[in-house]
């Protein structure tokens, strides 16, 4: 068993609207998985703003965070379900330009 550590996605902006892919897993090799994973999504202003987080696209079934709110100027540290090869995590924010996202943890196994 080969594992990855590499830094999944750099730091991005969560938009509001549709939603931000943070990562996607590669669909091959077909035995690829994730787990461990953490996600840190930081509220850089100066009022509450809300995130929600889904392994695949944007809908109710998918979520893992749905509208937690994040205080101002703090973070919100959360485990990322485990996934399969071609898996994604997508995330929407409550207001544009207020949360950031970034890997902390978790590793590619395959």
């Amino acid at each position: 068993m080969a594992v990855d550590k590499t830094v999944l996605f750099a730091p991005v902006q969560v938009s509001n609207g549709a939603g931000t892919v943070l990562f996607t897993l590669a669909a091959a090799p077909s035995n690829l998985k994730f787990a461990g994973g953490v996600i840190r999504f930081a509220n850089t202003t100066a009022g509450a703003v809300t995130i929600s987080a889904y392994v695949g696209t944007v809908a109710d079934g998918n979520s893992f965070v749905k509208g937690k709110a994040v205080p101002a100027n703090d973070y919100l540290d959360v485990a990322v379900p485990r996934m399969a090869a071609s898996g994604l995590v997508t995330a929407v924010a409550g207001a544009a330009t207020s949360i950031t996202a970034s890997h902390i943890a978790g590793d590619i196994y395959s």
